[in-house]
């Protein structure tokens, strides 16, 4: 008794010490009972108050990693309409140029005026990339939604980049099945697969080879694009579908991969990429049937 009397009166910092070590344990049994279930729920509080802490902690970050990306959204969707907009009247004023409607023009005056345009449709294409990233009206989105067979943006895709692939002497191989669907917008997942394609292109040396391919996988078709390229680093992998993220080699607007990311998962779909350096790439792109 004249031990539980003295530990009772006892400072309440030197008693949690006391537990802490463990000198409570060493005490006969059915001594201190009540302290025991004292301190030992002050050290159940302090842990549960610590995990909410760290909870709380998480949600605080989470939040303001959330609002930054919408203000990024924002401030993007802001500047390319910004910029859009004196770009259209630039554009109508070269073509009226270029077509003599304001005078005759040098054969160097029509050189100059043709690399204008071109140029002025790569901005307009870029800032059109920008307006893309920040969301994909889902409601939309499934207006538009057809299904139809994967085979034809395939074939689509390799026309339009045929001539990119022949100036790198490249060969381009498909094995898709005739019958295989999916439900989406067209268009968009045109665009969306050529972005790899093109991705692929690019990172694969002169003479190199790129197969395309697809297949059933479960409800889903699997589409994949696979290159004998320098292929990607580990430490990189997850970061190339992120808006902005560029290679320094090739530079670039670093918009195409994370356009694909978005069109993807605004149809319910997902992409990812496998890569050993040195060996090549492989994408993948999983989208729903219908």
């Amino acid at each position: 008794m004249m031990i539980t009397s003295n530990f009772r009166k006892m400072p309440q910092n030197m008693k949690e010490r006391l537990y802490g070590e463990g000198f409570i344990e060493k005490l006969p049994k059915g001594i201190l009972e009540e302290e025991k279930v004292t301190l030992m729920s002050r050290e159940r509080l302090v842990e549960e108050l610590v995990e909410r802490r760290k909870k709380l902690e998480k949600a605080y970050k989470e939040l303001a990693e959330a609002e930054l990306g919408k203000m990024k959204a924002t401030f993007i969707d802001v500047i390319a309409h910004e910029l859009k907009t004196p770009l259209t009247a630039i554009n109508t004023y070269a073509e009226l140029l270029q077509k003599e409607k304001l005078g005759k023009l040098t054969k160097v005056q029509k050189e100059k005026i043709e690399m204008m345009i071109k140029n002025i449709k790569k901005l307009t294409d870029l800032i059109d990339d920008m307006l893309q990233i920040p969301s994909i009206d889902l409601k939309e989105l499934e207006l538009r939604k057809e299904k139809f067979f994967i085979k034809e943006i395939i074939e689509e895709t390799v026309n339009d980049c045929k001539e990119m692939a022949d100036e790198k002497e490249q060969q381009i191989y498909t094995s898709v099945p005739d019958s295989l669907t999916v439900q989406g917008d067209k268009d968009l997942l045109s665009r969306a697969f050529k972005n790899i394609v093109v991705n692929a292109i690019q990172y694969t040396p002169k003479k190199g080879k790129i197969k395309i391919s697809a297949m059933e996988d479960g409800s889903n078709a699997h589409l994949m694009v696979e290159d004998n390229g320098k292929g990607i680093a580990e430490d990189e992998i997850e970061r190339i579908f992120d808006p902005f993220y560029r290679d320094a080699e090739k530079g670039g607007a670093g918009l195409g991969l994370a356009i694909v990311k978005n069109i993807v998962e605004g149809h319910k779909g997902k992409v990812w990429a496998e890569s050993i350096v040195g060996k090549g790439s492989t994408f993948h792109i999983l989208l729903p049937r219908g």
